[in-house]
């Protein structure tokens, strides 16, 4: 039996297979940076949005 799980995202967070997890207990990004252009965007914002993916309606959120 597992009681607590820490299961890290690929590349991004929005179209990540750990989104098959509805309901987690908490959601959280460690940073951000420029990293992986060709695949979450140019900007600092764009890829903010792309690693916000994993956040969920009523579930904490924590950076």
């Amino acid at each position: 039996k597992i009681d607590v799980g820490i299961i890290e995202v690929g590349i991004g967070g929005e179209y990540d297979c750990t989104n098959v997890i509805k309901t987690p207990i908490v959601c959280g990004i460690a940073s951000l940076g420029l990293d992986h252009v060709k695949l979450l965007g140019n900007t600092i914002e764009q890829i903010a949005w792309q690693k916000a993916g994993i956040f969920k309606h009523n579930v904490p959120a924590i950076t």
